[in-house]
């Protein structure tokens, strides 16, 4: 479970906003994570490694998060071909997240079943056990004009309220 690597400094905020927008799928938060992992590879390809990092700070994207991220996702690729799995090429861009939305939410919701929230009043949701929740204000649901019926989340988050972060419009069918 390695860390978001989007710092939002609080000097910076606009300016990370502003870079961190270009990675932003109005449908999910999950995809605006493919997106950014998609960007970081091209980027990783097509630069040297010091140019890299110049791209890093200035998309505002920690360099040392990122080799968290390469590291989890070497160490789970070990484990699928130790396991016999077979690891398929997925087309990148927007076109290619499209494609796999659906079936990356599917995976997602076998095991976030007790974080799936249904949409009761304009601006909270029941979950599980009847818990109330709300969009987090960093999630790019909350920022859509018409918030969607059935979500999945990441997490659940106490402050003042319960929030649900790190989150994805769902299909129920």
């Amino acid at each position: 479970d390695g860390q978001d690597p989007r710092p939002r400094p609080a000097e910076l905020a606009q300016a990370a906003d502003r870079a961190h927008a270009a990675f932003v799928h109005p449908a999910s938060d999950f995809l605006s994570l493919l997106k950014l992992w998609d960007f970081v590879h091209a980027e990783k390809a097509r630069l040297s490694n010091n140019q890299f990092r110049k791209s890093c700070q200035k998309h505002f994207i920690s360099y040392p998060r990122l080799r968290e991220w390469f590291d989890l996702h070497r160490q789970l690729a070990d484990l699928a071909k130790q396991a016999g799995l077979k690891s398929s090429r997925r087309v990148g861009g927007e076109d290619g997240i499209d494609k796999v939305a659906d079936a990356v939410h599917r995976a997602l919701l076998a095991g976030l079943l007790s974080n799936v929230a249904l949409k009761t009043e304009a601006y909270e949701y029941t979950g599980a056990h009847d818990k109330k929740l709300r969009l987090w204000p960093g999630s790019a649901l909350a920022k859509i004009k018409i918030r969607p019926r059935w979500i999945v989340c990441a997490e659940i988050v106490a402050t003042s309220q319960q929030f649900a972060r790190t989150c994805a419009q769902i299909n129920p069918d």
